[in-house]
C-alpha cells in the first residue's frame, strides 16, 4: 500500500494553524503515541528528569515509520538523536498517558492561576522570600484583596 505524500504547504495549512513554526512532526508506526524532542544540554540531569520523574521513554529507530534522515536524525546507542553531537534526543509517550498528564497539568495551572487564597498565601511566600517575614507579615494583615476576572474579547476581523 503505497503512502499518500502531501506537500509541505498542503501539511501546514491541514495542521489548523498557519503559525505554527515547531519542528516537523516525526512520522510513527504507532499512532497511539506522541514524541517530543529534548535538549540535554538545557541541564546536566535534564533528559534523566524527563526519563525518571516524567514517566517518557527513549524513542527507538523501531518507532519511526520514515527512515532515521528522512526525520532528520541518527542513532547513537538505540536512541534516536539530532543535532550537534546528538544533544537531542526523540522521547515517547502513549497518548492516552500524554493526554491525563496534560488534563491534571491543566487543573493544577487553573487551580494556581484563579484559587484566590493560594494566589494570596504564594504572594506571601514570594514577599518573606525576597523582603523577609515582617514585610510578609505585613502584607498578610494588610486589608489587600486578591481577585480574579475573565474577559471575552472579541477578534478584529
Amino acid at each position: 500500500m503505497a503512502k499518500k505524500v502531501i506537500s509541505v504547504i498542503e501539511r501546514r495549512l491541514q495542521s489548523g494553524s498557519a503559525l505554527d513554526v515547531g519542528s516537523a512532526t516525526v512520522p510513527l508506526k504507532d499512532p497511539t503515541l506522541v514524541v517530543r524532542w529534548e535538549n540535554s544540554e538545557i541541564g546536566p540531569d535534564h533528559v534523566y528528569r524527563c526519563v525518571h520523574v516524567l514517566g517518557w521513554e527513549y524513542a527507538v529507530p523501531e518507532d519511526l515509520d520514515c527512515t532515521l534522515e528522512e526525520a532528520g536524525a541518527s542513532e547513537r546507542d538505540q536512541r534516536i538523536v539530532r543535532g550537534e553531537r546528538g544533544k537531542e534526543v526523540l522521547l515517547k509517550m502513549k497518548l492516552t498517558d500524554y493526554k491525563k498528564v496534560q488534563k491534571l497539568k491543566d487543573k493544577e495551572n487553573r487551580k494556581r492561576t484563579f484559587d484566590r487564597h493560594l494566589v494570596k498565601s504564594e504572594m506571601i511566600g514570594a514577599v518573606a522570600g525576597a523582603h523577609g517575614e515582617e514585610a510578609a507579615e505585613f502584607v498578610k494583615k494588610s486589608s489587600m484583596t486578591v481577585t480574579d476576572s475573565r474577559e471575552r474579547v472579541a477578534l478584529n476581523e
